[in-house]
């Protein structure tokens, strides 16, 4: 209760809440702890480096860009040693082990930049599919509707609507730190900007 008393005030977050734990610990809920590793440090109890560690960690596995694997390796291991020497009392939860320990092999053994098999696409997707469901499928029949739905579907995720749609937008969710652009191969034509997430404030804040 400590700990999610200190976030609700020092961070106005809501966190493990008995009245809807499948709604306060959502990716957007980490990133703006993450967004202040200073604070998030603090109420924790553990070093802000450990912190950015798992930050720099988290944003590189969800881009789209192919990982470095020894740079990532590296990190890693740095990473486990250092939770091992602060919060060795706690048991290395299995997806922090697979991560840290085994993230490599996962890597190498993915075809693709590990970041396009989140599931975040289609997640997102559920609101459209509800959507479409609601206003652009006949209710005649069960068949019926799933056939309109999928139409739906594979219209809007044609290609040239994807890239038209998107032509000239950026894409600040996913703006790359200095230490994530050094576990990364980026296109040399591609833009990098700082990520403004980083904490200046100071500890009194």
């Amino acid at each position: 209760m400590k700990v999610k008393r200190a976030f609700k005030r020092e961070m106005n977050l809501i966190v493990d809440s008995a009245n809807s734990p499948g709604n306060t610990l959502t990716g957007n809920v980490a990133r703006k702890a993450f967004a202040h590793p200073i604070k998030f440090a603090q109420i924790i109890g553990v070093s802000p480096m450990l912190v950015s560690n798992f930050f720099v960690i988290w944003q590189t596995l969800a881009s789209k860009h192919l990982i470095r694997v020894e740079h990532f390796e590296r990190l890693c291991a740095e990473t486990l040693e250092l939770y091992m020497s602060e919060v060795g009392w706690f048991n290395l939860p299995p997806t922090l082990h697979k991560i840290l320990v085994h993230g490599r092999e996962i890597i190498e053994a993915s075809p693709v930049p590990i970041g396009l098999t989140s599931e975040e696409s289609s997640e997102s997707n559920n609101k459209f599919i509800r959507k479409y469901l609601l206003h652009h499928t006949r209710k005649t029949s069960q068949l019926d509707t799933m056939t309109d739905l999928v139409h739906r579907l594979l219209a809007v995720s044609d290609p040239l609507l994807i890239a038209k749609s998107f032509k000239g937008k950026k894409d600040k969710s996913r703006s790359l730190t200095s230490e994530m652009t050094e576990l990364l191969h980026i296109p040399e034509n591609e833009n990098i900007e700082e990520s403004s997430d980083k904490e200046t404030d100071s500890d009194d804040d």
